[in-house]
């Protein structure tokens, strides 16, 4: 047949249009495989034969596959009659080729082209209108052509390759033409992902054919599936979130992974691999709460729903992903797949059938709440120019949670929240920045009014959402809130501040003054889960400024909200024979105003506000359940800056809910908080049985401590799990030291999601330290050893000489007259192994001193070291050869400046080099070869002040200068000091007046007064020191806690060296 006209332009366009298109590395197809070729190839007919009647939900799915009708017409052809039409078609054509059903066969034949009407004679190509649904006409007559080829003359089936060429020519012109928003150059809206996939398919079903450029075809097909791919890669985040919502991922996204099924049949790349689709199946899932789907950006009663295209059973089953499936699983219980499923002319029972998983089991998550990011494919591992929608640069941290009381969906007690932490303007002026939902029983009682008027950006914002607003004040998009973020400064709207999400309990804060309008305004959501009693906190800390306002803490719910708000009147809210029930805990004044029924598209709500007023910074405490509560009682004795209150659900399970308004720990009579928030539960004795701590350091009840962390960290004790999330930030490769109440047995701590090593002693539960076995028992400590470190202050000298004019100043060691001598005490001399010097030095310039090793009744015959100091750090004279030292950093040393030098000498090997204090080696001399024993002296000259002095030799094991001292101060201070490299292990204990305990049992002893010259304060791992690079870290503080320090008995530390050889250090008062 001769070439049709309209070949020529497609194929011109497509060959202009793909230059670049074909993956680099990967061979693209020169020759059409045998058909069919799309939906599946021969080699799958056996086994979807098989599954026809094997049960099951794909037989059931085959079950509902249509055997024919008449083609319907409407007034639009994209109206539902048409595209039930063209999709009755392709599921006639599968069916036929399936079972050889004649009768399917024949009504597929008429629907497409012999019928009157038909598909190829009634639909006109376009790329405009509805292009999610009408792009389906051209895939689905590419499919059934596919099918029904060989039943098919030549006239028709070169009418239907011209009517594919047709809608080709007209999907490749789209609405606005190359380059528009609605184009085919990028797949990055619903509109361009319905295009290429419809293009892809289009070629692939004609490729082949008389008259058609097969090479332009396939350039065609892999320019198709590039923009898909680049597509996925811009709106599916890495947490497999699509970026806008549920409902539009249906209008073209998911239906292009058909066409990835066809191009993967026909031998083309695997373009999905590299996506972040694999991740939509879980993020669908997790979107139901109740009996819908909340959709973030244009969230209503309205658009509520629960569809999903069943083609995601492909991801499910080419991933064996059985978390995805058990989600899919959860949705479709609360609705079926059905005739109405959103896929227009694509069928969802075709692809049920085809796809579905069948011996995959599917597997609740251990966590069913979650958190899924915005546009997080923009920067840095994606383009800007991908991001079209909302054109940003770049993306904050904020995202939308879905927080969820159970995995059982048939839990009537499923509690569930919605909360939004919006970083960007979306679209469809419906900006929501802060806004939660509340489900309760899987009633929607606390909802998003959607569009309800007045709309608009400003309006929507602030009347449409549960949010708190000063007045009225409407939101503005302009130069306080851009609509396309980062601001000038380098800002977004909503950040994530905290997120801890659990099997027992969710916590949430974000910060929205920006997009609220105030100069404070963050908001903490938390879910206490339980199979009974679920109940959700919801803590607002605003400021509009430091005056007096009042604040409009806006809730918009499906029933009215009757009731005072407060812990003996709680409003009732009852919507769909359920009842949710809320009492605001602070402050003491709040009114409840109740707003009048409205009707938005046939839903009812009602705008509620609870008015609260106050001066600068202003907690608004609310908790929000079903019921049960028996009674709520206020705190005893809080603290100006505290609030919260006590919660009895019945006698073995009372709660206590306490917070701070600012940075101040949070106290009442019973505990302090330093920290956010905490929850805490305790039984019919009183004793605590649970817990949970938000963005906390400590958590103490009297004295005792609850919680004790190294850094602020979010904690939940339930059910004999601990889990635990630090602040977004927090660096990895440093383990938090954390110490907890544990009321009963742990089996498993998780930090930031991962499972840690921990110990367990007495009730208490410590991580981010090794459980070492019992130190090696320490024997009569002597009166001296040989590592040692010198503290001078208060004219305390220790274990040394000193001769000459001093005084002390700064804490340090300060020279007056001609010269100071400091050394160890006289026959203390060190044996020929590596010796390690270091000390903290300072002076005003010039000569500052001379270090001297020497054999015994000799002096400098060994090395001499002279200390200089310019203007651009130290200059050293080692023997006769001067060498030039970099600046080394400096530090204030008890309120001094010093720089520390560190010296190490190995006589053996005739070596000497010169450290910072990180341990780098800045300069390297020689020396003589010597075995005898050596003596250290340092020379000071006059203005010349040193501190810290420390020397280790390798006794211990005879391979590198490593140690362990003590130090005792007589005001109090106490010290420790380690040199160690890769050869010690940390095996430590300590003894006092004959006790011995070890030190990851003292707790954190050593933060009061740190010592300058601490390297790091993660004793607990090894340290990451080598014999040419050694590391010293030094500690000291007022106590060690519960150890008494008694005058006159040795204080000693003792370790064992990685050749298990034991060393030990000891200082007394």
């Amino acid at each position: 047949m001769p070439q049709c006209v309209v070949c020529r332009p497609v194929l011109a366009v497509v060959a202009a249009l793909v230059l670049s298109a074909v993956t680099i590395g990967q061979s693209l197809p020169t020759s059409p495989p045998a058909r069919p070729r799309l939906l599946f190839t021969s080699a799958d007919i056996p086994a979807l034969q098989a599954r026809i009647n094997g049960g099951g939900v794909p037989g059931w799915a085959f079950s509902q596959l249509s055997g024919g009708a008449s083609f319907q017409v409407a007034s639009n052809q994209a109206s539902w009659q048409v595209y039930r039409s063209v999709r009755f078609m392709l599921e006639a054509a599968v069916r036929w080729k399936l079972t050889g059903n004649t009768s399917a066969r024949n009504s597929a034949l008429n629907l497409l082209i012999r019928g009157y009407p038909n598909a190829i004679g009634y639909l006109v190509p376009t790329g405009g209108n509805k292009p999610y649904i009408e792009a389906t006409y051209a895939g689905a007559i590419a499919m059934a052509f596919d099918l029904l080829h060989d039943e098919l003359n030549t006239a028709e089936r070169a009418a239907i390759v011209t009517e594919l060429q047709s809608w080709v020519t007209a999907m490749y012109a789209g609405t606005a033409g190359p380059g528009g928003y609605y184009s085919y150059s990028g797949a990055t809206d619903n509109q361009s992902f319905a295009w290429n996939t419809a293009i892809a398919l289009s070629l692939l079903a004609i490729w082949g054919e008389p008259g058609v450029n097969n090479s332009s075809a396939v350039s065609g097909i892999d320019a198709a599936l590039a923009k898909i791919e680049d597509g996925y890669r811009d709106v599916v985040s890495p947490d497999g979130s699509y970026d806008e919502n549920s409902g539009y991922a249906l209008y073209g996204p998911l239906s292009s992974l058909r066409a990835h099924v066809a191009a993967q049949n026909c031998g083309f790349p695997d373009r999905v691999t590299g996506t972040n689709a694999r991740g939509l199946p879980s993020w669908f899932g997790r979107l139901l709460i109740g009996d819908s789907f909340h959709w973030t950006g244009d969230s209503s009663p309205t658009h509520r729903g629960v569809e999903f295209d069943p083609i995601l059973y492909w991801i499910v089953k080419r991933e064996a992903d059985a978390e995805g499936l058990w989600f899919l699983e959860r949705v479709r219980a609360v609705q079926n797949i059905e005739i109405n499923t959103t896929t227009f002319a694509f069928s969802a029972f075709l692809s049920t059938f085809l796809h579905y998983p069948d011996a995959l089991v599917g597997q609740a998550p251990e966590v069913m709440s979650g958190f899924y990011r915005d546009s997080l494919n923009v920067v840095p591992n994606g383009s800007p120019g991908w991001n079209k929608l909302n054109n940003n640069s770049a993306v904050g941290d904020g995202g939308s949670a879905w927080l969820h009381n159970t995995t059982d969906p048939s839990n009537e007690n499923a509690f569930g929240i919605h909360y939004i932490i919006r970083d960007e303007w979306m679209n469809h002026s419906h900006e929501d920045d802060g806004h939660v939902d509340l489900v309760n029983n899987g009633v929607h009682h606390v909802l998003d009014r959607g569009y309800a008027s007045p709309a608009g950006y400003p309006q929507a914002q602030s009347t449409q959402h549960n949010i708190v607003t000063v007045g009225g004040q409407d939101f503005l998009g302009n130069a306080t809130n851009p609509f396309h973020p980062p601001s000038p400064e380098g800002r977004y709207l909503g950040s994530l501040e905290a997120k801890c999400l659990t099997p027992s309990f969710d916590y949430m804060r974000g910060d929205h003054r920006f997009m609220w309008m105030m100069e404070r305004a963050d908001r903490t959501v938390v879910l206490v889960k339980d199979p009974a009693e679920p109940f959700a906190i919801v803590l607002d800390r605003v400021r509009k400024t430091s005056g007096s306002h009042t604040y409009e803490q806006r809730w918009n719910t499906a029933g009215p909200m009757n009731g005072a708000g407060t812990p003996s009147n709680p409003v009732t809210i009852t919507a769909g024979q359920q009842t949710m029930k809320a009492a605001w805990l602070a402050p003491a004044q709040v009114t409840i105003a109740q707003g009048a029924q409205e009707t938005n598209a046939g839903i009812t709500f009602h705008g509620n506000r609870a008015l609260v007023s106050g001066v600068g910074d202003t907690p608004i405490l609310s908790i929000w359940y079903g019921g049960g509560i028996q009674s709520f009682s206020p705190l005893s004795a809080p603290a100006s800056n505290t609030y919260g209150g006590v919660v009895t659900w019945s006698a073995d399970r009372v709660d206590k809910i306490i917070a701070a308004i600012d940075q101040n720990p949070a106290t009442d009579s019973e505990h302090t908080l330093v920290g956010q928030l905490a929850w805490i539960r305790r039984d019919a004795s009183g004793a605590i049985i649970e817990y949970a701590m938000g963005e906390g350091e400590q958590l103490l009840e009297g004295a005792t401590p609850i919680v004790d962390s190294s850094e602020p960290i979010t904690a939940v004790v339930r059910g004999g799990e601990i889990w635990i999330t630090r602040a977004p930030g927090a660096d990895p490769a440093v383990l938090p030291f954390i110490t907890l109440l544990a009321p009963s047995t742990v089996s498993r701590v998780m930090l930031d999601g991962a499972s840690v090593v921990f110990s367990q002693v007495a009730g208490q539960v410590a991580i981010g330290m090794p459980v070492p076995p019992p130190p090696p028992p320490l024997p009569p400590l002597p009166p001296l050893t040989r590592d040692r470190f010198y503290t001078f202050t208060d004219g305390l000298t220790l274990d040394a000489v000193i001769s000459g004019a001093t005084e002390m100043r700064d804490g340090g060691l300060y020279a007056r007259g001609n010269s100071v001598t400091v050394a160890p005490t006289a026959g203390q001399p060190y044996s020929a192994q590596p010796l390690w010097v270091g000390f903290d030095i300072s002076g005003r310039g010039g000569h500052l001193g001379t270090l001297e090793f020497r054999t015994t009744g000799r002096f400098g015959d060994l090395v001499t070291a002279d200390f200089f100091k310019g203007a651009d750090g130290a200059v050293m004279a080692v023997s006769h050869s001067l060498l030039a030292l970099p600046t080394v950093a400096e530090f204030s040393n008890y309120g001094g400046g010093a720089t520390r030098v560190v010296v190490t000498l190995r006589p053996t090997l005739g070596n000497i080099n010169f450290h910072n204090r990180f341990g780098h080696v800045l300069a390297s001399g020689v020396c003589q070869v010597f075995t005898a024993d050596t003596h250290i002296t340092l020379h000071l000259s006059e203005g010349t002040t040193i501190d810290n002095l420390s020397i280790y030799d390798s006794e211990e094991d005879g391979i590198d200068p490593q140690g362990a001292a003590v130090w005792l101060h007589g005001d109090g201070r106490i010290g420790l000091a380690l040199q160690s490299p890769q050869v010690m292990q940390a095996q430590l204990g300590f003894m006092v007046g004959g006790m011995q305990a070890p030190l990851w049992a003292m707790g954190i002893w050593l933060s009061v007064y740190p010592a300058p010259e601490i390297v790091s304060l993660n004793y607990m791992v090894p340290w990451p020191a080598y014999s040419s690079n050694p590391r010293e870290i030094a500690f000291e503080t007022l106590s060690i806690g519960a150890v008494p320090v008694i005058p006159g008995v040795p204080f000693g530390v003792a370790g064992m060296s990685a050749s298990g050889v034991p060393f030990q250090a000891a200082a007394w008062y």
